[in-house]
């Protein structure tokens, strides 16, 4: 294992003021009799590890560069806090430059790095030292940096240091399969690895992703988690039933390479849970009966309503799902499609009416052209315990009326997202009291995405509804005021109804109106805030 290193300024407590001492001396009090309470928690490296996450960057879909100065000055401040704090610092990363840069030999040559000279161990200590900290590494990253690094310099450090050089790796997601240089195993694989992403892939990378797959079943039982989107001939297909430990698999466009035996492989698997497959393009149709998948929660078929439904027959009575998604592939909808939507809902609460716990649907087409109205989703109303409903990419004629019937029927609801339909009339779509509605009959919404009209805006209810837990707003309108009274209205409205709120955002145009409403809210937040310190 690699040990400290012995000339790293920030561990040898140069820059910890608690190291240096004081010019005065002062007599020492007596000790107390009592032990002190925040020893404990000091000492736990969990819960600093714990606050030192609120410490950090908000969640974002691609990681950025490490900017992080709470943090850094988190590890600077005392011994206690260094290791916790830097944990956090370097738990996901998104390039080897800022690692590598530790290695003197490590140089910029004419926009090139290369490696120049002897790297020695105390130089790889001090590289470790940080390196064992990166739990998740994306590939390519933002800035581009590790497209910079030759690859003869990659090879260079595959011999220099035989073990990955992220020997504590859980995820690794590469967001674009054909960047160069991605396959020199030794820089990534670790045998720590939990989940494996992969996306854009191409045929010419097929054979790359197949000897990478074919390393990872020998050497990486530990996997867990496998994404891959793109294309994959049946040869390199094969490689994912050897990994036999998945809890999560997702194929997308790789339809052509699922046969009858790759289904019956996969279903096999005792330990899966979540699978997303894609049968668009598959070469046969009928499925076999009881393909396994016993253990299987949460399921996502690419395929027609008809297909869907078949794989559904196909599952044993001893698979529950408690999660459905349905994704129609591009293509000319065929006649009856709305029929076979039906009979597919009407499956499923028939199947699963106890279990069922979300639905999504979407589709890969032009959606402009594609319509449903909520007699489709009728059926659904007969599951008690929907937390999720989301419908995609389809226009969707809603109103107040439809609001309040979901609503009732699914008390439990966290998220209800429908898309925005520009061609419907404003006097169609729901009003604001549809909010309301969603606030007082779904208690634990979090997450809310619906057309709304603004013609009329009601006057604020009296007495104060009560608080909710709704985090993220997003409507879809084009009729928003636009006069500062009725902003003030709307921003009212919002903030009694979800006090919570930490995204209030508008699809259609109009973003500096609601700009302006959130700063509203803002300020109405900042006036509570003041009132209840004075108190």
């Amino acid at each position: 294992m690699p040990t400290t290193p012995s000339d790293d300024p920030i561990l040898e407590g140069k820059s910890d003021p608690t190291s240096s001492k004081p010019s005065v001396v002062v007599e020492p009090r007596p000790k107390a009799s009592f032990r002190c309470v925040h020893k404990g928690v000091l000492d736990n490296q969990d819960i600093l590890g714990r606050v030192f996450e609120y410490f950090s960057s908000e969640p974002c879909t691609f990681p950025k560069p490490l900017t992080n100065t709470h943090l850094l000055w988190a590890a600077l401040t005392c011994k206690a806090f260094l290791e916790p704090a830097l944990n956090v610092l370097w738990r996901s990363a998104s390039s080897l430059v800022p690692l590598l840069n530790l290695l003197p030999t490590f140089q910029l040559v004419q926009d090139t790095y290369v490696i120049r000279g002897v790297t020695r161990e105390p130089d790889w200590n001090r590289y470790f030292y940080y390196a064992r900290r990166v739990r998740e590494f994306y590939y390519p990253g933002e800035l581009g940096e590790d497209k910079k690094i030759a690859n003869h310099t990659k090879v260079r450090l595959a011999q220099l240091w035989t073990t990955p050089l992220l020997p504590a790796l859980r995820r690794f997601i590469c967001l674009d399969v054909s960047a160069p240089g991605l396959f020199i195993h030794p820089l990534f694989l670790s045998h720590t690895i939990e989940h494996v992403e992969l996306r854009f892939i191409s045929d010419g990378e097929d054979e790359a992703v197949g000897t990478l797959l074919a390393t990872i079943s020998d050497e990486v039982p530990s996997l867990r988690s496998l994404i891959l989107w793109g294309f994959m001939s049946i040869r390199t297909l094969s490689y994912v039933p050897e990994l036999k430990n998945l809890q999560l698999l997702h194929l997308r466009h790789m339809g052509p390479a699922i046969d009858s035996q790759f289904i019956a492989s996969i279903g096999a698997f005792e330990y899966l849970t979540d699978l997303a497959i894609d049968f668009n393009g598959s070469p046969y149709s009928r499925f076999p009966v009881d393909p396994g998948f016993t253990t299987l929660k949460q399921l996502s078929i690419t395929a027609t309503f008809n297909i869907a439904q078949d794989f559904l027959t196909s599952l044993s009575k001893d698979v529950v799902l408690n999660s459905l998604s349905f994704v129609v592939p591009p293509g000319p909808f065929t006649m009856g499609w709305e029929d076979q939507l039906a009979s597919l809902f009407s499956k499923i609460c028939e199947r699963w009416p106890s279990s069922l716990q979300s639905i999504t649907l979407d589709h890969e087409g032009t959606w402009d052209h594609v319509s449903l109205s909520m007699s489709n989703f009728v059926p659904l109303v007969q599951l008690p315990h929907i937390k999720s409903l989301q419908v995609i990419q389809y226009l969707t004629t809603l109103s107040n009326d439809d609001i309040h019937q979901l609503a009732s029927a699914w008390p439990n609801l966290e998220t209800l997202s429908f898309p925005f339909d520009h061609g419907i009339a404003p006097n169609t779509k729901p009003t604001f009291s549809a909010l309301y509605t969603l606030a007082a009959l779904c208690p634990h919404i979090k997450s809310i995405q619906i057309p709304l009209t603004f013609q009329v805006i009601p006057p604020l209810p009296d007495p104060r509804p009560a608080s909710r837990r709704l985090e993220s707003l997003f409507i879809g309108c084009v009729d928003a005021p636009h006069t500062i009274p009725d902003l003030l209205i709307i921003a009212h409205h919002i903030d009694r109804l979800f006090p919570r709120l930490k995204l209030l955002a508008n699809a259609d145009g109009d973003i500096d109106v609601w700009e302006r409403v959130w700063c509203m809210i803002q300020a109405f937040r900042s006036v509570r805030s003041e009132e209840f310190n004075r108190d």
